[in-house]
């Protein structure tokens, strides 16, 4: 007890002498700041280093009508960002911006603090005359711009209701520019693609002066920025660009201002480091890839080297499943990882030895999306979903009534870059279509895998699948992520999503939005929006607006069993116990659920369908029809009943679904539920 009370102390004294050197070091930088231009005097001399080999064509071609449309959307400046729709983000209140470069140099004043004034103004004069300005700052959903004098320490994260921060940020973090070298390849190096490129980075740079406005507020889509200019720029370089002395002098300082900026707001904690941290060191270690060595640089590298080692092992389970409790943020995670080894590993002047633990962790990374991955190509949203990614090198879109969107919960990317590393039919076989993200980086060596057993069971996420030939179940049971944080974990102990065929039939509903609107934050995390028990209109584990990415912690499910397929669980987030077995016969496909709760109180047991399903209710049974496909929902106890309820694909986006629900009377509950396709049903008489 001695020891862990001191253990305890130390941590605490650790965090207080943590939190006054900020305060002390926030205080003169932002006086100093205050006083002088925030951009870097020195110059960087030599080269940016390239590691991207030219794509072969052959592997773009077979969605080079996708790229062309997306990338001369961009050239636009039309983007579909975070459930928008396609919408353009020029400026649109301030004429004299408006008008382009002319309208930018004239009125200058009015869009930076007056100490940058004059660096800004020269940069704007590298613009191409007819090129028009973005409006970086801007929540283009609630139209709220942050202001471009406000020091990076004192942005207000939600300033109104309805007001995203996460509009600015995403666009900001500029994934399209990938897809505009990529582009030009594709259209025999056309130069307009590449001076696309060649202003929006100018634009961004003069009009977002260093630690000042709502793009450098965090530190993480800092490091996810520079990764995504780095990238492109080499991809450009790969087709045979050449840039101007002057665009690469101005390129190269802002470059080193991101990773100075990193170095100095890293988002370390000793209590939780998250993928935050995780995107600081990887971004660091993409400065310090590509900039010309020094020793500066070099620290920063071998720093971002032993970081990404710690940090794989805290924020990875042993099973290759992400510590956050969230699919979702298992692929931005594991892109981070990823693309920072890969990088690595092309290096010619590196020789950087990983750990088999570290590989093989890889490896199951990789494993974790396959199982996950649903007959229909997507993965169930298990907790957040916030669309985040690191790069987005080719994002796979669909076409509806004409127009293309992003197809959010498609992982194989991730899948395919990772097949690069390892010497694995599987990983090649599984990525499929996503070849574009396994052409670009050959690294030095490549790896063998090792055979993974029990690949139905992820106890450390706290997943578990039950599949046959016609049925994909993923059951949720386990802890809430982050050490018990639980800052991306929903409340859905128990609950499960179902695939019959390849049609997604009982779904999680997703996300929807973070600090914009709170209430909606936590109703989309909410108990009753799962597939699984409530009670009484309880949580199983506590939250408040106050704290929308913490949970409390008092469910503690547990697996009692399970096998390939059966599952039995339990957890007590009401007091009393809720348990649960699901059974799943492959070879009729039926499936039957057991409820047993302990307590005496109103229960209430939802199933929360796919926006598709059209819902039929006769009596004791509840007939649920998607695409022809007909699955019949039997109970022992009581009447169904259908609601309107909301699903989200993706962050920012919701549509209405149907929801099914069973009512308990205040008695001890116990209740079987049977779920079984109607082709079944006369072999099963």
């Amino acid at each position: 007890m001695k020891h862990k009370r001191r253990g305890k102390l130390c941590l605490l004294a650790q965090q207080i002498l943590l939190g006054l050197k900020r305060l002390v070091c926030e205080f003169f930088l932002r006086e100093k700041d205050k006083r002088f231009s925030t951009f870097e005097t020195l110059s960087i001399d030599g080269q940016i280093k390239g590691y991207m080999q030219e794509p072969a064509l052959k592997f773009l071609e077979p969605c080079s009508n996708d790229i062309a449309y997306i990338s001369n959307k961009h050239l636009k400046h039309d983007f579909d960002l975070l459930g928008l729709g396609w919408t353009n983000v020029d400026y649109v209140d301030k004429p004299f911006i408006a008008m382009g470069k002319s309208g930018a140099l004239e009125n200058v004043k009015e869009m930076v603090r007056k100490t940058n004034y004059i660096e800004s103004k020269k940069i704007l004069a590298l613009l191409d005359s007819k090129y028009k300005l973005i409006d970086w700052r801007r929540d283009f959903k609630s139209n709220y711009t942050w202001s471009a004098n406000t020091w990076y320490r004192e942005i207000k994260v939600g300033p109104k209701v309805g007001v995203d921060i996460k509009g600015p940020w995403e666009l900001a973090r500029m994934h399209h520019l990938t897809q505009l070298a990529l582009q030009y390849g594709l259209a025999d190096k056309d130069e307009k693609y590449l001076c696309e490129f060649r202003n929006q980075v100018l634009d961004f740079i003069a009009t977002n002066p260093p630690r000042y406005g709502v793009n450098w507020g965090c530190t993480m889509d800092v490091g996810i920025r520079v990764s995504n200019w780095l990238v492109a720029y080499d991809l450009f370089c790969a087709f045979g660009a050449e840039f101007d002395e002057a665009f690469l002098k101005v390129f190269k300082r802002s470059i080193y201002e991101h990773g100075k900026h990193i170095k100095n707001n890293l988002e370390w904690y000793p209590h939780l480091r998250s993928n935050h941290y995780l995107a600081n060191i990887v971004g660091l270690l993409f400065v310090a890839a590509y900039l010309p060595s020094s020793k500066e640089i070099d620290k920063w590298f071998s720093f971002s080297i032993e970081e990404l080692v710690k940090e794989v092992k805290i924020q990875f389970n042993s099973d290759g499943s992400n510590f956050e409790a969230s699919t979702s943020y298992h692929r931005l995670s594991s892109e981070m990882v990823v693309y920072a080894v890969l990088l690595t590993l092309s290096m010619p002047n590196k020789e950087i030895n990983f750990p088999d633990w570290f590989i093989e962790r890889i490896q199951k990374m990789a494993e974790f999306t396959i199982d996950m991955t649903r007959p229909d190509g997507l993965v169930p949203q298990i907790g957040d979903n916030d669309s985040g990614r690191f790069l987005k090198l080719f994002p796979v879109y669909k076409q509806v009534n004409g127009e293309y969107y992003e197809e959010l919960l498609d992982h194989r990317h991730l899948v395919a870059v990772i097949s690069t590393l390892f010497d694995c039919d599987e990983f090649k076989g599984f990525a499929g279509a996503a070849v574009v993200e396994s052409n670009l980086i050959t690294p030095k060596r490549l790896f063998e895998t090792k055979k993974t057993l029990d690949r139905n069971k992820y106890p450390d996420f706290g997943i578990y699948l039950l599949k046959s030939k016609r049925v994909y179940m993923a059951v949720r049971c386990g802890g809430i992520g982050q050490n018990g944080y639980g800052g991306h974990a929903h409340n859905d102990q128990l609950s499960f999503e179902l695939c019959i065929d390849d049609i997604p039939f009982i779904v999680d509903p997703g996300t929807y939005v973070y600090t914009a609107f709170p209430k909606e934050r936590n109703k989309f995390r909410a108990t009753t929006n799962h597939s699984t028990l409530s009670v009484e209109g309880n949580e199983q584990n506590d939250m408040n607006e106050q704290q929308l990415f913490r949970l409390g912690n008092n469910a503690n499910a547990e697996v009692v069993h399970v096998d390939a397929y059966q599952i039995d669980m339990r957890h007590h987030g009401y007091g009393s116990m809720h348990r649960r077995k699901i059974t799943l016969n492959p070879i009729n496909s039926v499936i039957t659920i057991n409820d047993n709760f302990d307590g005496k109180a109103d229960v209430l047991v939802n199933f929360i369908l796919a926006p598709e399903a059209v819902v039929t209710i006769v009596n004791q049974i509840a007939m649920v029809n998607i695409r022809g496909v007909k699955v019949k929902l039997h109970t022992s106890f009581g009447v169904w009943s259908c609601v309107n309820s909301w699903f989200s694909k993706g962050y920012g986006c919701k549509e209405r679904t149907p929801k099914l629900q069973l009512m308990g009377d205040g008695t001890k509950f116990s209740c079987d539920f049977k779920i079984e396709v109607e082709d079944n049903l006369q072999l099963m008489r």
